[in-house]
């Protein structure tokens, strides 16, 4: 604490002090003189004065803190500075160097033999030349013959290389990297940038979101007119953070710039004055990058067409949650979050707080066992953890005009999502540690976390979680008769109906490579595709309470509607439908994987299994399926016939749930009052027939749910 702060402190202390001593003076002087409190003048006019100088010490408070932290803030940035500068000085410095080492490498075959068999280093050194050697240089040679087949390896690490190199500590050589730039990204294949190649590289979205963060938007605009498609993703392959990452992705360029289209609309402004050089800079680059796309563009361009655009209008008469990819959503979170309607969450992750934890296996199993009392622990968690974010976080800033508001439609909007989340059929079991035939947890080499069911099967556990809370997100929607505008900007429709190629090729692949004892990355969910898919499933009943549309899909902030709607309805769940067939069932790990379970289940399953990769199929989804239909009956009664019959085939073809089972507990629900309790005994009898592990959960689903709803009735 500063010491101008310790001194408001203190004085603020004393004015307390002396107000109290006031107050008891006025009260005692009341008393001598028979007067007491009732007329309560002079009370109030001290307890105002009292308040307005506490205001006022207050505001001195919040000032001084202002004033700390603004000077904290410019000290930081004189340090770095300075520490850029010096940086910048010593780049400067071994440049020649470093030019004189590479180009040597380059002009013997020696050189060039080394830096073909470690492609990264040979980027690297290609990165580091001199632009007018190398263009006389590659006059003379030929890059094809110098790395061989290892050319496009080395040419990727090369433009990565410069795409990473910083402005601001002098690596990026304005007078040499701009020319060395634009020579090296057109002896690159076309292909390559596109990722249509064999081989995925990414390198497309990989170089524009280095030179994204690196502030080299120039060098974007150059990729856009050779013609590099920057709507394209990459995998991370498992970094989690990092700049343009998001959600297990480097994000497109076109995604990326989508965040500054407001901060474009207010260049020149007074208030763009007040912004830092980096800001400015940021939003003028991107404000280039735009005029550069042009009509390649897949989103608006213009912050007051997001404004005036038919979503946001709408939103104001029917408030929602705007879903989409994150960036690209952003312009149309922000301007609905400017209206008076959108004091509220918008998006999932400004329900994070409350969800995140929820994601965890035991704390999703506590929700499933005990949801009232786990729910109202989360919220109450979540709500004193934003109140400490509201000033400092990004994601509040347009909604902390309202703190109370926003909290308050907070706590409603995070207990509806946890409840919904607790009554979805119970997937979150398959997060649940992965055990050997000897019962002991499967584990990674130097990992002592457990290795997860839906990782030994091919998918990234935390992935799966989040998908599964966003499709629970929808069905909230639902519950709540709220709307959900979904944009379809940079989605391809391809994309979302080809899904589960793309997914039982991924997980094949892992699979190949030996599954968790190898270091292939899991299948990770492309989230919005999977809500897109959701969507599409269960259009016909993704309905409000008066039977409308409750997602709203929007293209370029305007609302689909009538038979364009209905035709993007059409052919999107048509060619899911068709491309599922066509894909098949999702790939297995050798049944050996489930050996422990399969025994718990029943110990002469394992030798039922059929041969080959429908056997290792079969063994995922009983241990799957048998694990979800316990819990569904314990937590969602009402929908375990419905469960069975849609999703429990394999149980019945390995004898674990009796064919006649669900004929019979349909008769039991729709028995009359002569009938009841025959067909009761003769589905009493079929679930004694069912294994084991299902006697207690299906009698209290099956037989006394309806039991007691009959007594209720009656």
């Amino acid at each position: 604490m500063s010491r101008g702060l310790q001194e408001e402190v203190v004085k603020g202390n004393e004015v307390q002090r002396h107000w109290l001593s006031l107050n008891f003076d006025i009260a005692w002087a009341g008393v001598k003189d028979g007067v007491g409190w009732s007329d309560g003048h002079e009370q109030e006019r001290v307890r105002q004065e009292q308040e307005r100088q506490e205001r006022e010490r207050q505001e001195r408070i919040r000032q001084e803190r202002e004033r700390q932290e603004r000077e904290e803030k410019r000290q930081r940035q004189e340090w770095l500075r300075h520490e850029q500068e010096l940086m910048r000085q010593e780049e400067e410095r071994i440049r020649p160097e470093q030019e004189r080492n590479n180009q040597e490498m380059l002009e013997t075959a020696e050189g060039r033999q080394k830096l073909a068999e470690e492609p990264t280093s040979g980027g690297k050194a290609l990165s580091v030349v001199d632009p007018e050697w190398l263009q006389q240089w590659l006059q003379e040679n030929d890059l094809e013959a110098a790395f061989g087949g290892a050319k496009d390896d080395v040419l990727a690490e090369a433009m990565l290389a410069l795409a990473t190199k910083s402005k601001k500590t002098g690596v990026w050589n304005a007078q040499k990297d701009p020319a060395l730039f634009s020579l090296l990204k057109k002896q690159v294949n076309p292909d390559m940038w596109n990722d249509t190649v064999t081989r995925k590289r990414g390198l497309g979205p990989r170089v524009c979101a280095g030179l994204w963060a690196n502030g080299n938007y120039d060098q974007i605009c150059e990729l856009i007119e050779l013609g590099v498609d920057t709507t394209l993703a990459a995998n991370t392959e498992g970094v989690k953070a990092g700049s343009g990452i998001y959600s297990g992705f480097v994000q497109p360029i076109q995604h990326l710039i989508q965040g500054s289209l407001r901060d474009i609309a207010q260049l020149k402004t007074a208030e763009s004055a007040e912004w830092e050089e980096e800001r400015k800079t940021k939003a003028e680059g991107a404000q280039k990058i735009f005029q550069t796309l042009g009509d390649k563009a897949v989103t608006l361009t213009e912050w007051s067409a997001v404004e005036g655009s038919g979503m946001i209008e709408e939103f104001k008469k029917h408030p929602g949650t705007i879903w989409g990819f994150e960036s690209i959503r952003t312009p149309y979170v922000q301007a609905a979050h400017e209206t008076p309607q959108g004091v509220q969450p918008l998006r999932m992750m400004e329900l994070w707080e409350a969800v995140e934890p929820s994601l965890d296996r035991d704390t999703y199993l506590k929700l499933l066992d005990k949801p009232e009392a786990t729910i109202k622990d989360l919220v109450d968690d979540a709500v004193e953890t934003i109140k400490g974010l509201m000033d400092t976080k990004e994601k509040f800033a347009e909604v902390k005009r309202d703190k109370d508001k926003f909290i308050a439609n907070f706590e409603r909007d995070a207990t509806a999502f946890l409840t919904e989340f607790a009554a979805q059929m119970p997937k979150g079991t398959f997060i649940r540690s992965s055990r050997d035939t000897a019962g002991q947890s499967h584990q990674r080499s130097g990992d002592p976390s457990p290795i997860r069911v839906s990782e030994v099967t091919g998918i990234h556990w935390e992935k799966f979680m989040t998908g599964f809370a966003c499709k629970a997100g929808l069905w909230s929607a639902k519950n709540e008769n709220k709307p959900v505008y979904y944009c379809l900007d940079g989605i391809k429709m391809e994309d979302v109906t080809d899904y589960k190629k793309v997914k039982n090729k991924a997980i094949q692949a892992f699979l190949d490579a030996g599954g968790t004892k190898s270091d292939t990355m899991p299948h990770q969910e492309v989230i919005t595709l999977v809500e897109v898919r959701e969507i599409l499933k269960n259009w016909h009943e993704l309905k409000d309470s008066k039977g409308n549309d409750l997602v709203k899909i929007f293209e370029k902030g305007e609302i689909l509607q009538g038979e364009k709607l209905e035709q993007w309805v059409k052919d999107g769940r048509a060619n899911m439908a068709d491309s599922n067939e066509e894909a098949g069932r999702t790939p297995a790990p050798p049944r050996d994987a489930f050996a422990k379970e399969l025994h718990a289940i029943d110990p002469e399953l394992f030798a039922k299994l059929q041969e080959g990769p429908e056997g290792d199929q079969d063994a995922r989804d009983i241990v799957r399926k048998s694990n979800y239909l316990i819990k569904v009956a314990k937590t969602r009664p009402e929908i375990v016939l419905k469960y069975i019959l849609s999703k429990c085939k394999v149980l019945i073809q390995y004898g674990l749930i009796p064919k006649e089972l669900p004929v019979a507990a349909a008769h039991v629900v729709w028995a009359n009052e002569t009938d009841f309790m025959d067909k009761r005994v003769q589905l009493l009898l079929l679930i004694k027939e069912c294994n084991q592990n299902f006697h207690e959960p299906l009698q209290a689903a099956l037989v006394r749910l309806p039991l007691f709803r009959r007594g209720e009735q009656i």
